[in-house]
C-alpha cells in the first residue's frame, strides 16, 4: 500500500511506483472518482482533443442564445 500524506495547501504527491503503474508524469492529469462503497479510484485521465470544427458548426445552431435580450449575461 502507497501511503502520502497532505500539505498545508491540500496536495499530496503521487508516489512513483503508482505514477509508473498509471503512465503518468508532470503536466498529466489524473481524475478521481468516488464509488458507492467509499472507495476513490484514481486513474489518468483521458482528455478529448477540442474540435474547433464542430464547435464552429455548432455555433450556428445556437442562434437563439444570441438575441439582444442575452445581452445582459455577457458581463457574467
Amino acid at each position: 500500500m502507497q501511503v502520502t500524506k497532505l500539505t498545508t495547501k491540500n496536495q499530496a504527491t503521487v508516489p512513483s511506483e503508482v505514477r509508473k503503474h498509471l503512465g503518468v508524469g508532470a503536466g498529466d492529469t489524473i481524475e478521481y472518482d468516488i464509488l458507492d462503497n467509499g472507495d476513490v479510484l484514481v486513474r489518468k485521465a483521458v482528455l478529448l482533443p477540442f474540435d474547433a470544427a464542430y464547435h464552429a458548426a455548432l455555433q450556428e445552431t445556437l442562434s437563439e442564445w444570441q438575441s439582444p435580450e442575452d445581452d445582459v449575461y455577457n458581463d457574467l
